[in-house]
């Protein structure tokens, strides 16, 4: 499945989820929200992955994190 993805780099855990209900409020939302900040993974990575429709129709997902989440992912032990 093609994704075209966007992600959203915050300060606060609590931005993270006003980032989330802003992007529900502007998609049809297509897939369970993973939200790996509430129940991080067992490596400790940690974000909010929302999956949706844009206008035309075309899924896009939306990775959303802190700056310190975000070089965990990046340099960090969860690094691919």
């Amino acid at each position: 499945m093609d994704l075209q993805a966007i992600r959203i780099i915050v300060k606060t855990k609590e931005e993270c989820y006003l980032a989330t209900s802003e992007i529900h409020s502007m998609f049809q939302k297509i897939r369970a929200d993973k939200d790996y900040i509430r129940k991080p993974k067992k490596n400790g990575y940690q974000s909010i992955h929302i999956t949706v429709n844009d206008k035309e129709n075309n899924k896009l997902e939306f990775q959303i994190r802190t700056y310190e989440m975000n070089r965990f992912a990046e340099i960090g032990p969860a690094a691919h």
